[in-house]
């Protein structure tokens, strides 16, 4: 290398090291001159408004945090708070809670009050039907029946609904166990919520009630019942001789008659012990005291409050007014001649009563009736003043009451059968003096009587052939509804539906000398038309008075 171009190497990197000085001259001059110290103070200022924003959130955080375990501290007492009143609560309550896994067990705690009900020291493991002392029977009902809530195969409301829910325990308490299907979170039921309640003192109440408004509706009725009680002991030794005789026919003709007054008097035990002799084959002797039975009782029950005896203490009272009473011992002071007609006229006056008080509670029996059958009835009686002499038509009131059942049971459709009739049936009973005899019409707008099915019904049974059928016009063969066994019925119901009960209206109107008629059409009701003649004294009296 020359020795010129070594001095021009050397001068480069002269020139590179005063640049270089230059650069760090002009840091320090800056820094002298405050711009770099500005900068580090920003940087500072700025690192210590961090610390500051990080430090308050941290306070804000820590105060947070600690209103957060405040406010938790405070709902967590007030959970327990109510979970102990609640616990309180439902331990002291008359009802409890329970629940029951598939294989009838008792799972988890129960309320306190479970104890109390079921009459037990241990709950939780037991077999459920044992607290209910359920017999082996009814233990494997109950099972097939839990099984069917666990299996949903049908609806929850149909298959929880036929659990029994009312269970008598000894001692004559009642439980009532109430059901609820409990499901997991895939929806599949794994427990049942029972909840029991004691309805001892409730049932016993609703039975005084009961009681007492049947006393109170006996007692607006006090003639009519008592002659009921009267004419029940009468039927009774009528049924009883005829059961010698082998009539069975006229016995289940009597029965089935105070039957029917029975239930219109709400006598329940009564007509419950009829209805069970009534499914009998045979019937025997002791059945007729059965039912004498359960009517005594009834009244040696309620005996303080009636004065009512079976033994016929209580006869049929007749209201008599002084004046009347001067004019019979005059009459019979001077009795002879033609004043023994005198006499007869005055007995057939005392005699009467109005007709509505011989046909007892017929509007209530019309009402429950139809509430009881689901229907809507428009019931109206006329002619309920009407006078009528007791001992000459007494047998057909009496019987009255199988027309009034079998119109709202057989004859009134339920609302949604109605069509353009409307959804209320017409049901009426109208009794009218027509001077020389009293006529009986009961209406109603129901679905008629079929010719057709009363004829097939009667061949079937044997009451008639086939080719008497064929020869009776339409109106005689609505008649056949009177012959013994036959009914317009489908089915044999509680209510009616038997074959007794016309002809028994038959023979009561006939026992009068008098005679009943029917017109029905069908889709338009059916009629009844009772037509009495008066006895002769009745007679005399009623032309006497159109004389004066």
């Amino acid at each position: 290398m020359t020795k010129e171009n070594l001095n021009m190497d050397f001068a480069r990197q002269l020139e590179a090291n005063n640049r270089t000085i230059d650069v760090l001259k002009n840091k320090v001059i800056a820094i002298y001159n405050g711009d770099a110290q500005l900068s580090f103070q920003k940087q500072l200022e700025g690192a210590k408004k961090r610390e500051e924003e990080t430090r308050r959130k941290r306070e804000l955080m820590e105060m947070r945090n600690a209103e957060l375990k405040k406010y938790s501290e405070s709902l967590e007492a007030q959970i327990k708070a109510r979970t102990r009143d609640l616990k309180v609560i439902l331990d002291n309550v008359s009802f409890g809670f329970l629940v029951i896994d598939k294989n009838l067990a008792v799972c988890g705690e129960c309320t306190q009050s479970c104890h109390v009900l079921f009459g037990a020291d241990k709950i939780k493991g037991v077999h459920f039907p044992s607290l209910l002392r359920m017999s082996k029977r009814d233990q494997e009902m109950y099972a097939l029946l839990v099984d069917q809530v666990f299996e949903d195969l049908i609806t929850e409301e149909l298959s929880v609904s036929q659990l029994p829910q009312r269970f008598e325990l000894s001692g004559g308490r009642i439980l009532k166990v109430e059901p609820s299907a409990l499901r997991d979170a895939e929806g599949n039921v794994h427990e049942i919520l029972l909840t029991v309640s004691d309805m001892t003192d409730f049932e016993r109440v609703q039975r005084e009630n009961i009681r007492n408004r049947i006393l109170i509706g006996i007692l607006k009725q006090k003639d009519a019942f008592r002659q009921f009680v009267n004419d029940v002991r009468q039927q009774l030794e009528s049924a009883t001789q005829a059961l010698t005789q082998n009539d069975m026919s006229k016995v289940r003709r009597a029965i089935h008659t105070i039957k029917g007054n029975a239930a219109a008097y709400e006598l329940e035990n009564l007509v419950a012990s009829i209805h069970h002799i009534e499914e009998l084959p045979e019937l025997q002797p002791k059945n007729i005291k059965q039912i004498e039975a359960a009517l005594v009782s009834f009244l040696k029950e309620n005996e303080s409050v009636l004065e009512i005896q079976y033994d016929g203490s209580s006869q049929m009272a007749f209201e008599v007014s002084v004046k009347e009473m001067k004019d019979l011992k005059s009459l019979i002071s001077t009795v002879g001649g033609n004043q023994i007609h005198d006499l007869h006229t005055w007995t057939a006056k005392v005699t009467q009563k109005p007709a509505g008080a011989m046909m007892g509670p017929v509007q209530e029996f019309v009402t429950k009736l139809s509430e009881r059958l689901g229907k809507k009835v428009d019931f109206r009686l006329t002619g309920a003043d009407t006078l009528v002499d007791c001992y000459t038509m007494w047998p057909v009131f009496q019987n009255l009451v199988h027309l009034v059942r079998n119109a709202i049971d057989h004859g009134i459709e339920n609302p949604e059968l109605r069509g353009k009739k409307g959804e209320t049936g017409n049901f009426s009973i109208d009794i009218a003096d027509r001077g020389n005899f009293h006529e009986v019409v009961i209406t109603d707008d129901g679905r008629g009587i079929s010719v057709d099915v009363i004829s097939a019904k009667a061949i079937t049974k044997g009451l008639v052939t086939k080719a008497q059928v064929e020869a009776m016009t339409v109106q005689q063969k609505l008649e056949l509804i009177f012959l013994d066994g036959l009914s317009s019925a489908e089915k044999t119901t509680e209510i009616s539906g038997r074959g007794v009960g016309m002809s028994a209206v038959k023979e009561s109107v006939e026992q009068c000398r008098g005679k009943i008629t029917i017109w029905s059409e069908i889709g338009k009701g059916t009629k009844f038309t009772l037509t009495m003649p008066k006895n002769d004294a009745h007679a005399q009296l009623e032309n006497i008075k159109r004389v004066a």
